[in-house]
């Protein structure tokens, strides 16, 4: 079945400003092209939100061209053709031989298309930190007369603006967060198990609020006493029972955009250790929103 491109959450003229920050950044770096592998920049810059970096992926933003070129595996070009603004002449998949492969994998593709591209001794641009040391030095090695330059959070630093449309999206997944934690206040009673309340929470997280459905889930941390010292573990097969205090974390998600959320939970009422701590961290809150200014 032949895909077509999707809905775009944003219009290809925020995604050709993006890229164009991006450029801008990277001609202040003396570079010809930036090699982008992590997954949330790679979003940032195309609207691709499939789980596929687990493999070898990037995408090569050229100084020269309006669009980037994706290369990813090949059975994941799909999802890039139906999820990004971008042509399908600009996805590349490469086949399956590379997965697994010892020797040569998805990252010597896109070394490949550099060299095809005429850049083998031009400045190029790697988010290190996102890479094993190994593909690092098969860069290196293999593009012996560039000069090869760690970009990490090049991109991170850009994303940090906000446009309009990106705030009105964050506010979207929000309220999905605010209806998941109200939904579990409801359920979270002596009795349940941890695992059917979670079933309602998540059930919230896909169908969403106000007419928003969820686009993906986050993993959820769940821990109740007497495990409330084991942050960021999920729910357990145990029962919640009177007395219990309940840590719950976690996020709606709109087209990429998690709005996380950490509530605590007390079935009964909470001991006077926890209202302290409770009272301390509602006044550090307070207090940090009162100091943050721009600049």
């Amino acid at each position: 079945m032949t895909i077509y491109r999707g809905p775009q959450a944003f219009p290809r003229t925020e995604y050709l400003g993006r890229l164009a920050a991006v450029k801008k950044e990277m001609s202040q770096r003396d570079l010809d092209a930036l090699v982008v592998t992590s997954a949330s920049d790679i979003t940032y810059l195309t609207g691709y939100t499939a789980l596929s970096g687990y493999v070898p992926q990037g995408l090569v933003v050229l100084i020269a061209e309006e669009e980037p070129t994706f290369v990813l595996r090949r059975m994941d070009a799909p999802a890039a053709i139906y999820e990004t603004f971008l042509d399908r002449i600009k996805i590349i998949g490469y086949p399956e031989a590379l997965i697994g492969n010892p020797d040569t994998d998805g990252y010597d593709t896109i070394i490949d298309f550099l060299l095809e591209s005429g850049l083998g001794n031009r400045g190029i641009g790697v988010e290190v930190s996102t890479l094993f040391f190994q593909t690092t030095e098969k860069f290196k090695r293999r593009l012996p007369k560039a000069r090869i330059v760690d970009c990490t959070h090049a991109v991170a630093w850009i994303r940090l603006v906000k446009s309009d449309r990106e705030i009105e999206i964050m506010r979207e997944a929000a309220a999905i967060s605010d209806a998941a934690i109200l939904r579990a206040a409801e359920v979270i009673r002596p009795g349940v198990r941890e695992a059917d309340a979670i079933a309602e929470i998540l059930g919230t997280l896909a169908r969403g609020a106000n007419g928003k459905p969820g686009t993906m889930i986050q993993q959820i941390g769940l821990c109740s006493s007497p495990r409330t010292g084991t942050c960021h573990i999920p729910w357990s097969e145990d029962v919640f029972r009177d007395g219990s205090q309940i840590n719950l974390e976690l996020g709606g998600v709109r087209y990429g955009y998690c709005a996380g959320i950490m509530r605590t939970f007390s079935i009964g009422a909470p001991s006077d250790r926890l209202r302290r701590i409770h009272d301390a961290e509602v006044a550090g809150l307070g207090a940090a929103l009162e100091t943050i200014r721009p600049g």
